[in-house]
């Protein structure tokens, strides 16, 4: 199990297939091996790296996937549990205003579409709360080491 993939969440398989699944390795290193571009990817890297963290850290009945809406819209990771979505997930390295604007907008549709109250951005080094703390910015490294503040202000993580 080197390669993970992750599909678009659906209520049915047929829509689930119909499009291309998000690919994630296991171990990173394996990427730096069979790639050139290494350098000039450390976004989808970083988006590995929080694959990875979910990946470890959500319950049995829980299962991952991405959302797209018709539009084109797309929310890097999504947690269904029992049918139900609970957590919606964006992964930004940086945050400039384009991307915060891009990010924030296909988090709102997705929660608006799925009944979500709460969204959060992932980011390297920005922090935040914003639309009256419907989306949180948390740094990955606050994640990682599973910082107590972290894990009771935003218990859904």
């Amino acid at each position: 199990m080197f390669v993970y993939q992750l599909y678009v969440f659906g209520k049915s398989v047929k829509n689930a297939l119909q499009y291309p699944r998000k690919i994630y390795l296991i171990d990173t290193g394996i990427r730096r091996a069979i790639t050139t571009r290494y350098s000039q990817s450390f976004g989808n890297l970083f988006e590995n790296a929080v694959f990875l963290y979910l990946l470890r850290n959500i319950d049995i009945q829980e299962r991952l996937a991405y959302w797209r809406s018709p539009r084109g819209y797309e929310v890097d990771f999504l947690v269904e549990k029992l049918g139900h979505v609970t957590k919606l997930i964006q992964v930004a390295y940086e945050i400039d205003e384009i991307t915060k604007q891009r990010e924030e907008h296909a988090l709102l549709a997705a929660m608006k579409e799925l009944g979500v109250s709460r969204g959060i951005i992932i980011t390297w080094d920005f922090e935040g709360e914003t639309h009256g703390g419907k989306i949180i910015y948390i740094p990955l490294w606050k994640l990682l080491i599973k910082e107590p503040e972290i894990a009771t202000k935003h218990a859904f993580l």
